[in-house]
């Protein structure tokens, strides 16, 4: 039922792959939602078809496999291992691993041995892979808290996700580090708060930190990663 409430935009066969993958719905289950499948040769044309506009919590209901996305697409860098990261969710080491094989299997993970342990990592030459992290984003809604900081202060020169949703840990405290000019403190404080309901996260800034992050906003060359 989730897919079929798809709007029609998404009713692609690129959409249909990555339903099929992240979601792990039965290809017979979906496959009548995709009559005309779209011969798609640019690989480019993949982030041009909206699949942003996927709810992941409409169509993947384990919150493990949530956390596994998130922990892993947020950013490149990020990688765990079984133990590390069972203990980092609070969750089973037998539900990790079956999400971590699920997603291995499909493409979107690859894993190595390092010291006798088995790491895991996003498969960034997936082709799919620039898709995955934007419907991450979306997720935790961090386009529209950096067009509500944008819009609301102003002279913002940079905004960098750093704290545990850099590391890729959905703890529900989302840090921010904010360069601007002329930041009225009082106004920050109200910012977080209206933050707070708007996205369904508490937001803290920071205006120093040495700790390295993942850059949402850069205002010298207009960069935005939504």
């Amino acid at each position: 039922n989730n897919v079929k409430s798809l709007p029609a935009f998404e009713k692609s066969y690129a959409s249909w792959l990555l339903i099929k993958d992240i979601a792990f719905i039965s290809a017979p289950a979906i496959k009548a939602c995709f009559p005309t499948p779209v011969n798609i040769t640019d690989l480019k044309s993949f982030e041009s078809l909206y699949l942003v506009r996927i709810s992941v919590n409409s169509l993947i209901t384990s919150k493990t496999r949530l956390r596994v996305l998130v922990k892993f697409f947020i950013r490149a860098a990020n990688k765990g291992h079984l133990n590390s990261l069972a203990s980092e969710f609070g969750e089973s080491t037998n539900g990790v691993r079956k999400e971590l094989n699920k997603l291995k299997d499909a493409g979107y993970l690859v894993s190595n041995k390092e010291q006798n342990k088995v790491i895991y990592r996003a498969n960034t030459k997936h082709p799919l892979y620039s898709v995955l992290q934007q419907l991450v984003k979306k997720h935790l809604r961090l386009d529209e808290m950096v067009e509500t900081i944008v819009k609301r202060i102003g002279d913002v020169q940079k905004i960098i996700l750093i704290g545990d949703y850099a590391r890729g840990i959905d703890s529900g405290l989302i840090e921010v580090l904010l360069i601007a000019n002329d930041i009225n403190l009082e106004y920050i404080d109200e910012l977080e708060k209206k933050l707070k309901n708007k996205i369904g996260r508490k937001v803290i800034f920071s205006m120093e930190s040495e700790e390295e992050g993942i850059i949402l906003y850069d205002q010298e060359i207009m960069y935005y990663e939504n």
